[in-house]
């Protein structure tokens, strides 16, 4: 039997705004009643084939699993690419897959996003095909031309084959996409045929010729299969491996050099479906050859093409338009021009928007979700639930949220109270309370969504009963988060990430030291060396990350979590996260499965015990200048019982040595996991009387208060007043300009006008970024921003691997004081009259 391999990689931008990075046009209906995915895998009914495997990314997984699902045709076989390499090396992996299986079937190689229109003529075509790819030969499809198109490579054949006069023929070569002269040439010579891209040949004599001509790419996906990671639904390549894997197509690594490429002509309407125009071409069309979808009204329109996902399009006295109109970007282009839409494409990401990769409504394993209004402090989602569907129980620090059901049935539960609404019925979900929404009806559920609060990021999200959130690890102690759970972690980060060096840390809680330990010992028995810096905070991992040019590090941390709970901030390589979308899935996946291999004791990493603590000190440092210390400044340093104490006697340390007429007061110093005044918090209006009243009782110029892993600091001012991050993140970004002119500086979304007053009026360049540290990390590399900002009291610093720091902002707060002789009051008073932030 055949085994078709889909090919379902690839962004569709020509097709852009429909086709997006995380949701191209092979998923998509475009043409027919199902996905462009869905119709080639449906073409085949009627072909003595087996189920597909489907080639795709990670971030198209979902996708794939239920549009196969919904077809049903998922059954283990979607084999996941960590990057894109081509065509040659994919086809190598299914090939690779099918032969260790024990069998060596003929592949029928399609892509997922073409067009077929004549279904019998293409099943006789494969059924050509297959007698010859069972004899050895490399088949390729022809598509037999209707014009000098100019937009596709072609193949010339060559002699036709003993017993079949009007082929298939022996290919005499492959050319590139030809001007329209050459094309025409081509058309009236009747020998060239457009290149499908379609290929058929058994498994085993794919890597026969794969290896006689690129051996290279062979070896690669050879290492790659070999440490490939299994679910129920997906197969997935080892990525260190597969990134070194060269970049080819079959067509450049292997069918342009065998000498058994035969070509087998089709002619069943088919079309790469590379543009708009080429859809307006197979689409069908009114009388006046108008191809419509959705909503319209025309009146003297002819010849266009015209798309509408959700609103009326009146289209009046045009001819020969492409409009395309999705929720969130509108595409009118003439249809002889359509080629140009990449440059939109481009315009979008040198601009680092959104709407090139994401479209603003959003699909999960739950169902979907379309944010209808998005705002600095409140956010509107329509969120459809698929029946049997549920949300994992879940709570929010920052923020509120209101459900009312539109149709469809909802079981919610909200600590431990349950509840059946239906429509037209709603419930407050409060601050800190665990929720989650279940659809156990037989439709779709959908509702509203109302999130307000002061912090709306996407990682202001506690899974209560799955450790892995969006950006780090968090559990509760004892079912959720134990020895046994951190053990699996770093061997399951070990098996993944596969570094050579790592190092770790751990905060105050009681639990730290034990856990991260487990963890070591998972990473050691992963291969890995592990590298112990003792208690720390977060950003001393990031730190001793890229200073000591290492491949990751994990901070055993549970921040300003209750006293119960524990969790982990993991980064990678030159301290860049591993969140959700980069690689904690896939560990969360692996410690879940627990299904290691047994140790092998000579291949064991090592474990050293080190301090970076004068080099990390030595770097925050270097962002002031002590000798601007000249007069008496007083200083209330609130380290919450957490880790900070130990950094900020070593600062103390350098100011006295330089003489600097500093005084530092310290508040709840001593490190205790036991948190006797509290968990430390400052966000929280109950956590900060402590350093407010040490402000008053000292006559302070400033007081800082940091979290648990003093990632994040919080100011007060002289009169001892709590001042927020908005404020703070203007004074930042207007030092920096002074040190950099016309640079860039990031923010989010959330009270943005303080910002960009300061940026603008200083010279720089203000950056919008989507809230979370993830996308400001990111934001900032792509842009080399000096440095971002975030309401909740995180800074970014490009000197400082684009993490965030705690450290670095009161220390360039208190030099602002210095240099200026101003209060902190006097520098921010006249920002919070002009911009006041409730």
């Amino acid at each position: 039997m055949l085994l078709p391999v889909i090919m379902a990689g690839g962004t569709g931008s020509r097709l852009w705004p429909l086709s997006r990075e995380l949701y191209p046009k092979q998923f998509i209906c475009l043409h027919g009643e199902h996905s462009m995915l869905q119709e080639t895998v449906n073409r085949l009914s009627g072909v003595e084939a087996r189920a597909p495997m489907v080639i795709c990314n990670e971030e198209h997984r979902f996708l794939v699993a239920e549009q196969l699902r919904q077809i049903n045709k998922l059954s283990h076989n979607i084999i996941l690419e960590p990057v894109g390499r081509n065509t040659a090396p994919a086809i190598a992996l299914a090939a690779l897959n099918a032969v260790e299986q024990g069998d060596d079937p003929v592949l029928l190689v399609l892509a997922a996003d073409h067009v077929i229109e004549d279904r019998a003529a293409f099943h006789q075509a494969i059924k050509v095909a297959t007698a010859y790819a069972k004899q050895g030969k490399l088949v390729t499809f022809g598509i037999v031309p209707t014009g000098p198109e100019t937009g596709y490579g072609y193949i010339q054949r060559g002699e036709a084959l003993p017993g079949a006069e009007s082929g298939p023929y022996q290919v005499q070569r492959f050319v590139e996409k030809p001007n329209q002269s050459t094309a025409e040439q081509y058309l009236e010579s009747g020998e060239y045929y457009w290149n499908s891209g379609m290929f058929m040949f058994r498994a085993k004599r794919y890597l026969q010729e794969l290896e006689k001509f690129r051996p290279d790419i062979l070896e690669a996906c050879r290492r790659a299969m070999a440490n490939v990671k299994e679910g129920n639904d997906f197969i997935s390549i080892d990525k260190d491996d597969f990134i070194a894997c060269p970049d080819e197509s079959v067509d450049y690594a292997v069918m342009e050099q065998t000498d058994a490429a035969v070509v087998v002509p089709l002619a069943a309407g088919w079309s790469d479906v590379g543009s708009w125009s080429a859809l307006w071409e197979v689409n069908d069309k009114d009388a006046h050859g108008n191809s419509l979808k959705g909503d319209t009204f025309l009146h003297n329109t002819k010849n266009c093409y015209i798309n509408s996902e959700d609103q009326l399009v009146a289209a009046i006295g045009v001819e020969n338009l492409v409009i395309v109109n999705t929720k969130d970007a509108v595409l009118v282009a003439r249809k002889d021009q359509v080629q140009d839409v990449k440059r939109v494409v481009e315009f979008l990401k040198s601009e680092c928007r959104s709407e090139y990769r994401r479209h603003r409504e959003t699909y999960w394993p739950w169902g979907r979700c379309d944010l209808v209004v998005n705002t600095g402090r409140f956010n509107v989602n329509r969120i459809t639930v698929k029946p049997g569907e549920a949300f994992e129980l879940q709570m929010h620090y920052h923020r509120t949220e209101h459900w009312v059901i539109l149709s469809g049935t909802a079981k919610v539960t909200i600590q431990d109270k349950t509840l059946l609404l239906t429509e037209n019925q709603s419930t407050f979900i409060p601050i800190g309370h665990p929720h989650t929404l279940e659809n156990p009806g037989k439709i779709p559920l959908e509702l509203l969504e109302i999130q307000s609060g002061s912090y709306l990021g996407d990682d202001d999200l506690i899974l209560i009963k799955q450790q892995f959130a969006t950006y780090d690890i968090r559990g509760e102690l004892g079912t959720e988060l134990n020895e046994d759970i951190a053990y699996r972690i770093g061997r399951a980060y070990g098996e993944f990430i596969r570094p050579k060096t790592i190092v770790v840390g751990g905060d105050v809680r009681l639990t730290s030291d034990l856990l991260k330990l487990a963890l070591a010992n998972g990473l050691r028995d992963a291969g890995t060396d592990v590298l112990d810096i003792g208690m720390s905070g977060t950003e001393e991992i990031y730190f001793a990350t890229f200073h000591l040019g290492i491949d990751g590090g994990i901070e055993v941390t549970a921040s300003h979590n209750p006293m119960n709970y524990n969790g982990m901030k993991l980064v990678r390589e030159g301290a860049r996260p591993v969140s959700g979308d980069t690689g904690l899935r896939d560990v969360q996946r692996l410690a879940e499965a627990n299904d290691f291999a047994p140790v092998e004791e000579s291949k064991r990493g090592s474990y050293k015990q080190i301090s970076v603590v004068d080099a990390y000190v030595d770097h925050l440092m270097g962002y002031i200048d002590l000798s601007n210390f000249t007069k008496p400044m007083k200083l209330v340093i609130n380290s919450g019982n957490g880790a900070a104490g130990h950094i900020i006697d070593e600062i103390e340390k350098r100011f006295k040595q330089a003489n600097a007429p500093v005084t530092f007061i310290k508040v709840h110093h001593e490190a205790d996991g036991n948190f006797p005044n509290g968990i430390p918090n400052p966000l929280l209006p109950e956590c900060r009387k402590d350093t407010s009243d040490a402000v008053r009782e000292h006559q302070a110029d400033m007081g800082i208060a940091f979290d648990g892993d003093f990632d994040r600091c919080f100011l007060f001012d002289e009169n001892a007043e709590f001042i927020e991050g908005y404020y703070i993140v203007g004074l930042l970004a207007e030092a920096f300009l002074k040190k950099e002119p016309g640079a860039k500086i990031i923010h989010d979304p959330r009270l943005t006008w303080n910002t960009i007053d300061v940026v603008t009026k200083a010279g720089g360049i203000p950056v919008m970024s989507k809230t979370g540290h993830a996308f400001i990390k990111e934001r900032m590399r792509e842009e080399d921003a000096v440095y971002g900002g975030e309401m909740s009291a995180h800074h970014y610093f490009r000197d400082f691997a684009y993490c965030d720091s705690g450290m670095i902002p009161w220390l360039l707060v208190a030099e602002l004081l210095a240099v200026k002789g101003e209060t902190l009051s006097g520098l921010v008073s006249e920002r919070m009259k002009a911009f006041p932030c409730s």
